[in-house]
């Protein structure tokens, strides 16, 4: 039975600070270079002599082209992002606009491994990572989980389960072989018995035809005395 999940909604407020953050870096960064540039040597904001309007100005300027079009952004990924918890494989559908869509079958997974960091778990969040046999990167990721343990315990339990059958054909197919490569051995043992007793009764007809001759030519030899005798008379 397959199961489709959407990410927990507090991970939009979670990329919501993350984006804030990079706001406030860039408006200090703007500030500095716009006083540096127009005003006295000197980087520290807070001095009476800074015109507050000025640096008011640049960071509305960047709430509007960067604040704004972020937010959308975030919502659109938000609802763009699912994952599928399916009967043989992990579905993961992502992108805003470049749709994304990852299949990880379960029989390909090695590791599944659950990630926290402080400023997650102050959400109460976490993300699930996916290791698939071969792969250098992780094939899937999937943030803003509330319930990680449950989730991944979901997921193991299917690993177990198809992996467990795969090993189970694996080795049905290997005693199968063996069955058969047991029946070719007993077939050619008794095509060489039967060679062996074609050789035999060959070889007793061959030594029973000499015989044949040899009392033919005894016979004959006999026959050819007796009647020479018998001219003489």
């Amino acid at each position: 039975m397959e199961e489709t999940y959407k990410l927990s909604p507090k991970i939009k407020l979670l990329w919501s600070v993350e984006y804030i953050i990079g706001i406030i870096v860039l408006w200090i960064i703007l500030s500095a270079v716009y006083y540096f540039f127009f005003f006295n040597i000197n980087f520290l904001l807070l001095s009476p002599d800074l015109p507050i309007l000025s640096y008011i100005f640049i960071l509305l300027i960047l709430i509007i082209f960067i604040g704004l079009p972020a937010y959308i952004w975030i919502d659109m990924a938000y609802r763009n992002f699912s994952y599928t918890i399916g009967e043989n494989e992990v579905l993961i559908r992502t992108g805003v606009l470049h749709k994304r869509r990852i299949d990880i079958p379960y029989a390909a997974i090695e590791n599944v491994s659950i990630e926290k960091p402080l400023y997650q778990r102050f959400f109460g969040l976490g993300t699930l990572n996916l290791d698939t046999a071969g792969g250098n990167e992780k094939e899937g990721i999937i943030p803003g989980i509330e319930d990680t343990d449950l989730v991944m315990g979901e997921i193991l339990k299917r690993v177990a389960e198809v992996q467990g059958k795969g090993k189970t054909i694996e080795s049905n197919k290997g005693e199968e072989t063996i069955h058969v490569l047991k029946d070719i051995l007993t077939e050619l043992k008794d095509i060489k018995d039967n060679l062996k007793q074609n050789n035999v009764e060959k070889a007793k007809k061959s030594a029973n035809m000499m015989d044949i001759e040899e009392f033919e030519d005894i016979f004959k030899k006999r026959a050819s005395k007796t009647i020479s005798k018998n001219k003489k008379r």
